[in-house]
């Protein structure tokens, strides 16, 4: 079920006034969003026609993990709306996109999935972590390859091998 989301709505206005832009799209809670996509801002043509965000993840976590995540779909919209993004754009998180996200306080502008996400740990069954730098690198419903070989696991955020999970019952 889709239902829009006026706070979410209010932060998109908020960044875009800081653009002199006019923020004119719905943004709204889907429950339809598969776990590990936190947010996606659609196009038609090349131009944002709306902004999803995770039902889910708005619900368990962390509000500044859900600000950031409004503010990297916000970034999406706003390159699609000057016409950054056109059909000869290959990679959605380039080096126009870091920019923008860095300018607007957008902290994690690499990805939306939920390996960048401190969902709580009522949507996952194991989550990820680095007990170095502290923080969640994913959540998995199922004991996969990854955590089979979790020895041989990074983080990503401080490069230290030692990464651990647990299991949430």
């Amino acid at each position: 079920m889709k239902q829009e989301n006026a706070w979410a709505t209010e932060i998109c206005k908020k960044v875009s006034a800081l653009y002199n832009d006019n923020f004119n799209i719905p943004v709204y809670e889907d429950d339809n969003l598969p776990k590990a996509t936190l947010g996606i801002t659609y196009f038609k043509n090349f131009k944002p026609t709306a902004i999803a965000i995770n039902a889910n993840f708005m619900k368990y976590a962390s509000t500044a993990s859900v600000i950031n995540t409004i503010k990297h779909e916000w970034a999406h919209y706003y390159l699609g709306k000057t016409g950054i993004y056109t059909c000869n754009t290959k990679k959605f998180h380039n080096k126009d996109f870091e920019l923008l996200c860095l300018q607007i306080g957008c902290e994690d502008f690499l990805s939306t999935k939920a390996d960048s996400a401190d969902y709580d740990s009522k949507v996952w069954k194991y989550v990820l972590y680095c007990p170095h730098c502290g923080k969640i690198l994913g959540g998995y419903d199922r004991k996969c390859k990854t955590l089979k070989q979790i020895n041989f696991v990074k983080c990503g955020y401080c490069g230290n091998y030692g990464v651990e999970y647990k299991e949430n019952k």
